[in-house]
């Protein structure tokens, strides 16, 4: 019996041996499975990532192949563009391209020249214009004639002509495919309304619009290319503001010079007038503060002593107030003479101490010495002395208490009477 069982139980150690030893070889296999397929799932990752690398590469090459291709593309189609842009202006000969217009060239050569200058330049301008829009059943004539025509019709054919060219480069940029600006309504406006700044500005307008249609006539830019050069609209609008300005400031001087020269003329009438009522007054007073030396009679009597330091004998004295043309008698003694390096002692009547008198001396050469405006009011007293002295050939004089006045003149007319 001790027999059998310790069979038994090694027959179940036997098993339970075998049993584990499965189980271990069974976890082997499992363990090379899992290795198996990380690494096969490795190998996918790298592939996928060197796949991608290469379709990234393949990309680019085709990219990069793309655009040559398009920049070439590109270039054939400027090319044709330019060729059937200078086909479409009606076929012209671009063997003699049209010259652009040189607005800053044709505005000081006009100012130096006083406009001389500017009519050669629109005789050629009308010729382009008329070969830029050829067809269009509205050429302009001869330049000279358009010229003639505004002097005839007094500026109003040149009106009509300025809008004409800038509607006929207009109409001929549209039928082209060519973006010009209709800038024809605001030249002519420009033109009438504000012909300084306006006058300019609708010219260089005109010039602008010229020269994009010659560009693409000669083939120096495409259609798609004019697209991008701004319009007039901001100029216009400069115009007219700048204009306006100046034209306001031209209406302000005009308006306060005016106004100064009637204020100048009513002071000049207000002085006038406020003189006229002093002498009057003057002549009315009758007081002595203002009599100086003279009574209140109405004839004055002095004592003149004139004193001749010149180089000529005096045969005739005359003497008359300033304001009068008729001279008075010889004041001297019939046959009396003063002498030079002598002097004369001559009582006198006169009117009003205010007033001015003229003197005339006759030498003995017949010739005439003058002086004028001597002003007895300055002088007090009833006595005077008037001293005479020469200066190069010129008559002066010197009143005791009054001033020192050089007179004009060894050529005064002769008096009309003795």
């Amino acid at each position: 019996m001790k027999d059998n069982e310790k069979i038994i139980d090694e027959t179940k150690v036997i098993d339970v041996d075998e049993e584990n030893t499965v189980k271990v070889e069974d976890n082997f296999e499992k363990e090379e499975v899992e290795e198996l397929k990380e690494k096969a799932v490795q190998e996918q990752a790298e592939f996928s990532e060197n796949a991608v690398k290469v379709e990234e590469i393949l990309e680019k090459e085709e990219v990069k192949e793309l655009k040559e291709n398009a920049i070439k593309e590109q270039a054939t189609q400027e090319k044709f563009n330019s060729s059937e842009n200078a086909i479409n202006l009606n076929e012209k000969d671009t063997k003699e391209p049209i010259k652009k217009q040189k607005f800053l060239k044709f505005l000081i050569l006009s100012t130096i020249t006083l406009g001389i200058y500017g009519i050669y330049y629109f005789y050629h301008l009308t010729k382009d214009i008329n070969k830029l829009c050829e067809g269009d059943g509205k050429k302009s004539p001869n330049y000279i004639i358009v010229f003639i025509l505004s002097i005839v019709t007094l500026g109003i054919y040149n009106y009509y002509w300025w809008y004409k060219q800038a509607s006929r480069l207009y109409n001929k940029g549209e039928e082209e495919g060519i973006e010009i600006p209709d800038d024809s309504l605001a030249i002519l406006l420009l033109r009438i309304f504000l012909p300084t700044l306006g006058g300019i500005a609708s010219t260089y307008m005109l010039f602008d619009n010229t020269n994009r249609l010659a560009s693409v006539y000669n083939g120096e830019i495409t259609k798609e290319q004019v697209k991008v050069i701004p319009d007039h609209k901001g100029l216009i609008a400069l115009t007219v503001i700048a204009d306006v300005v100046l034209y306001l400031l031209l209406f302000l001087t005009f308006f306060f010079g005016i106004l100064g020269l009637a204020i100048a003329s009513d002071n000049s009438r207000i002085s006038i007038e406020a003189n006229n009522r002093i002498k009057e007054y003057i002549q009315d007073k009758e007081d002595d503060n203002f009599a100086y030396f003279f009574d209140d009679e109405e004839k004055k009597n002095i004592t003149l002593t004139i004193e001749n330091k010149t180089n000529y004998d005096f045969t005739n004295i005359e003497m008359k107030e300033s304001n009068e043309t008729k001279w008075n008698k010889n004041i001297m003694d019939k046959g009396s003479v003063l002498k030079k390096n002598d002097k004369i002692l001559l009582p006198l009547e006169i009117d009003s101490f205010y007033r001015d008198y003229d003197f005339a001396f006759l030498d003995q050469n017949n010739r005439i010495h003058t002086i004028t405006d001597i002003d007895f009011s300055k002088i007090s007293g009833n006595s005077l002395i008037l001293i005479l002295n020469m200066k190069d050939d010129e008559l002066e004089y010197k009143l005791i208490k009054g001033k020192n006045k050089k007179m004009n003149n060894t050529k005064a007319v002769k008096p009309s009477t003795y």
